[in-house]
Parts: C-alpha cells; sequence; structure tokens
C-alpha cells in the first residue's frame, strides 16, 4: 500500500487548531473575543493553520487515484474538517461585521440627519442579525470540533487496520508530543494508542519500526526502553531483535564498529530481520572497510563481511 505522506501533519495540525479554538471559545463565553483573535485562525489562505488543515484533508482524501476509493472513515473526516472550516468562516464574518460596522453605524446614527435614517435602520437589522448568527455559528464549530475530535481516532484506527505505513508518524508524533495531545484527548495519550492499535504494545512497537525505517535509531531505542516497562512485555518476542538492531546501527553511526558488529550479530541471531533493516545493515557492513585502516584493523573487517554474507537476500 503506498504511504499517505501528510497524515501526521493532518494530526499535528488538528491537535494546534483544537487548543486555538478551545482558548478561542472561552474568550467568546468570557466577552472578550476579538475580530483579531480570529482572523489569522479562520482565513482563507495559508497563513490560517485552519485552512492549511482543511487543504491537506482534502488534498490527501479527495485529490487521489479512481482504484483507491475513500474508505468511511477518511469521508467522514474530510467531511468533518470541510465543515468546520466553513462553520468558523460564518463566525468569522459576522464577528467582522460586528465590530469593524458596528462602530460606523452607530457614530453615523448620533450624527443625526434624517436622509440616511433608512439606510442605517437596515445596516441595524444586519448588525442584530450578525450579533444573532455568531452564537448560533460558534455553538455550531464548537459541535464540529467535538464531532472531529471524536471522529480522528477511528480514522487512525481504520488506517492502523489496512497498515499504513503514515499511522506509523503519527504514532510517533503522539508518543512525542503528550502534552499537547492529551490538551485534546483528556482520556490520555495511551489510552488513544491503545484505541487504535488494539494495545500498547502494538503502538509502540508501530512507532519503534517507524523510526528504525527512518534511521532514528536513538529514538527507537527510547521507546523500546519505554515498551520494556508496559505489561505483557516480557512475553514481547521482537524487543531484544529491536533493541540490538537499533544499539547496532546507532554503534555504527558514532564509529563504535566492534560494537556494531557484536549487536547486529546479536540481532541476526535473535529475530527475523525485515527486508529493510537486512539492505541497511549489509549496506553499512560493505561500506565498513573503507572507513577503517585496512592493516590496524584487519579483524574489524574480516568480521564485517563475515556477517554480510550471513545477511539474507532482503529481496
Amino acid at each position: 500500500m503506498s504511504v499517505r505522506v501528510g497524515l501526521v501533519d493532518i494530526v499535528r495540525d488538528f491537535i494546534a487548531v483544537h487548543h486555538r479554538f478551545r482558548a478561542l471559545f472561552e474568550q467568546f463565553r468570557a466577552g472578550t473575543v476579538h475580530f483579531e483573535d480570529v482572523k489569522h485562525l479562520v482565513a482563507d489562505g495559508d497563513s490560517s493553520v485552519l485552512f492549511r488543515l482543511k487543504e491537506r484533508v482534502h488534498g490527501l482524501f479527495r485529490d487521489r487515484e479512481p482504484e483507491l476509493p475513500l474508505r468511511r472513515g477518511e469521508a467522514l473526516f474530510d467531511l468533518a474538517i470541510g465543515s468546520l472550516f466553513h462553520e468558523a468562516l460564518k463566525f468569522r464574518e459576522n464577528l467582522y461585521q460586528i465590530e469593524v460596522y458596528g462602530p460606523k453605524v452607530r457614530a453615523l446614527r448620533a450624527e443625526g440627519g434624517g436622509a440616511a435614517d433608512g439606510l442605517l435602520t437596515e445596516f441595524e437589522k444586519i448588525l442584530r442579525a450578525a450579533s444573532d448568527r455568531l452564537g448560533e455559528s460558534l455553538r455550531e464549530t464548537e459541535a464540529l470540533l467535538e464531532q472531529t475530535r471524536r471522529q480522528l481516532p477511528g480514522l487512525l484506527t481504520e488506517l492502523a487496520a489496512v497498515e499504513d505505513a503514515e499511522v506509523g508518524f503519527v504514532t510517533r508524533f503522539v508518543l512525542a508530543e503528550r502534552e499537547s495531545v492529551e490538551g485534546v484527548y483528556p482520556d490520555g495519550v495511551l489510552g488513544l494508542l491503545e484505541g487504535v492499535h488494539g494495545d500498547l504494545l502494538s503502538a509502540y512497537r508501530c512507532a519503534i519500526r517507524s523510526h528504525l525505517a527512518s534511521a532514528h535509531f536513538e529514538n527507537a531505542q527510547r521507546l523500546i526502553d519505554e515498551a520494556r516497562g508496559l505489561p505483557g512485555a516480557d512475553a514481547c518476542a521482537d524487543l531484544d531483535p529491536l533493541s540490538a538492531y537499533a544499539s547496532g546501527m546507532q554503534a555504527y553511526r558514532d564509529g563504535r564498529y566492534a560494537e556494531s558488529i557484536e549487536q547486529l550479530r546479536n540481532w541476526l541471531s535473535v529475530g527475523a530481520p525485515s527486508a529493510g533493516q537486512v539492505e541497511l545493515a549489509k549496506a553499512v557492513m560493505g561500506r565498513l572497510p573503507k572507513l577503517v585502516d585496512a592493516t590496524e584493523h584487519a579483524d574489524l573487517i574480516r568480521e564485517a563481511r563475515d556477517l554480510a554474507k550471513q545477511l539474507p537476500d532482503p529481496s
């Protein structure tokens, strides 16, 4: 399945949008919200995080090949974000009328002069209607934001079930940005990930493999260490090989070549390596002899070549 690049950006933007809208709702109820607070959040351009979110969602779930029809979760999330954007635009426009046109109409009314009384009366009707619609559009925006918040885990669960690789990036983001995410999902990051992946160990393994595929070996090892403390980790057979691979590759990157070979031998002996891991391990073992003095490190070079021969064909 092809990776739909951009899902993690969508999740990141939605978390930011949610935080900013919750602050906006509080300002509105306190009577302190102003157009300046809204205009950059809700705008028809790239300066608006809500606009970028809408465009990314449409680009991911609408602009795609005909042979890849939308799944239910994708279609619902796309509709929710689109509706959220357009309802927020209504709120923005009503607030603009009240805050910008309102003072001008009141000033003109105070000046007197009957020639424009009929027009001013119409303006006042428009402003009263805008005031009524302002509260209504805010309530609709708040309801849509909540429904979208609830829909996002369902979308991620749907994609995780078909092993969409982009879910790994999202899982990494959620684990790295726990405080921000928990501000949107009060039940906690671990509860969110458990719902998406079925259990926490599966969530951690998804994030670990994603880090390894991106050559983020230290980040992968950090998550492996965290995963060892989860319930059921003692019975998890793949944490040891993942750890050995991460340690071996990081040791190579740091120039600790003897340790790298030792750890990669351990990795090869305790698990079934993936094709991607094998390919990268072959590449670094093949490159190692060029990085050290052939006379001084003859044994090391021989061990690297022997290990490379032991690695299975990645294809």
